[in-house]
């Protein structure tokens, strides 16, 4: 039920069983390989379809403080073992994916992650040189023809 936790399976290509609807709206069209029907991924809607993940038979649920208004950690729990994450991951999504990774066993496919991600952007740093000498944009084009600049 939290959406760094299923980047993260799906980059270790252990895609859930079950995950929050909207997500797949954001990645179908860009990913199709990331799709929920391209992976056997239920979609349980948002709010969560509690029936849906009862169905989906979890061995592990994975969520966030941010759906407590939709769900308590005592209903999901009733399911399957739950960890529950606080705070926002954007500025610790680091630590986020180490606590889904602790909670998955996948310490080590995750250490192989963030090594290959710390030697590129190694590479990328080497590449740009000096940050203050360039300006950069970014545009993210949604599925839908929305546009998000940062």
């Amino acid at each position: 039920l939290e959406p760094s936790s299923h980047d993260l399976l799906m980059a270790l290509g252990r895609p859930p069983v079950a995950a929050i609807g909207y997500l797949d709206g954001v990645l179908a069209a860009s990913y199709p390989e990331l799709s929920f029907a391209a992976n056997g991924i239920t979609d349980l809607g948002f709010p969560p379809n509690l029936e849906l993940l009862v169905a989906a038979q979890p061995d592990l649920i994975i969520s966030s403080d941010a759906n407590a208004e939709s769900v308590s950690y005592e209903q999901l729990s009733a399911i399957a073992p739950t960890v529950v994450f606080t705070g926002g991951p954007s500025g610790e999504w680091k630590s986020w994916l180490d606590g889904a990774a602790a909670a998955l066993g996948l310490e080590a496919e995750l250490a192989e992650r963030f090594a290959a991600y710390e030697a590129r952007l190694q590479a990328f740093r080497e590449t740009v040189g000096d940050p203050a000498a360039i300006e950069v944009s970014v545009v993210r084009v949604q599925p839908d023809d929305q546009v998000m600049m940062n």
